[in-house]
């Protein structure tokens, strides 16, 4: 395969960052997504090289709730950035789009009306959205995908597509991908992979009604080299590690 495949720390969010990059080098992942959900895990650069060490910190996934703790939205973006910046193995950096929420307003006008979001924040490094499941009520993704491959346009932003989210959200996933392919497929920097069933999300490829084969074999078709990172709820793995390695491998095995 050409493309990256990364684990998610967020998959195994409930073990220690060293033992999660310890499992994904043992299954044979090429590197890790690090979802950042403390601001202090930013503080300790020295832990983070020693993850690093283990197994690359490819991705890193800015904090998406409690943006308060970090001091607010744009800050949580900037610590992130000066983070990455600090680690030579990282090529992405996967945010949300800030919600139409009271106590974000701020933010949500600031997102809207910057034309160049790198450069805003200063960043060396690629910044991807991420599609959020379909909401009516929110004005920046209530028309859903669509939304999202314009609002990366408009804002010099790539694209990490998260394959559940467009399932939840009732889009089809195939003809989601031979749009971005057809269209702009050198915006796609980064997959979220997991399978969906209804409104349940982040299921282990394979226990959900998504046709994961079928987008993987498309994967390889469009020649696609950028990162695939699984990212699963806790509760789809194993508890004990060799059964969640050997599970991890044979995910790994399929593709």
């Amino acid at each position: 395969m050409d493309f990256l495949p990364l684990l998610s720390t967020g998959s195994l969010f409930h073990l220690p960052l060293e033992q999660i990059a310890s499992i994904g080098q043992k299954a044979g992942f090429r590197g890790l997504e690090l979802i950042l959900n403390t601001p202090e895990l930013t503080q300790d650069l020295e832990r983070l090289k020693k993850v690093n060490s283990l197994l690359p910190i490819r991705s890193i996934h800015a904090p998406f709730r409690n943006w308060s703790l970090w001091g607010g939205y744009l800050k949580a973006l900037e610590k992130t950035i000066n983070l990455g910046q600090k680690l030579e193995s990282v090529q992405n950096i996967t945010l949300h789009p800030p919600l139409l929420r009271l106590g974000h307003l701020g933010h949500f006008w600031w997102f809207t009306k910057s034309k160049n979001l790198p450069q805003d924040l200063n960043s060396s490094l690629p910044l991807s959205l991420e599609n959020l499941p379909t909401m009516e009520k929110d004005p920046l993704n209530h028309k859903g995908f669509s939304t999202y491959l314009k609002l990366c346009a408009e804002k010099k932003l790539f694209l990490t597509l998260d394959v559940c989210h467009l399932g939840v959200s009732k889009e089809n996933i195939l003809k989601a991908l031979k749009v971005i392919f057809a269209e702009c497929f050198t915006a796609l920097k980064n997959i979220h992979f997991s399978d969906a069933r209804g409104l349940k999300e982040h299921l282990f490829p394979g226990q959900g009604d998504l046709p994961l084969s079928q987008f993987i074999t498309k994967l390889k078709k469009y020649n696609y080299k950028g990162l695939l990172t699984l990212e699963v709820g806790p509760a789809c793995l194993p508890k004990q590690e060799e059964e969640i390695i050997a599970k991890l491998k044979s995910f790994l095995n399929q593709l």
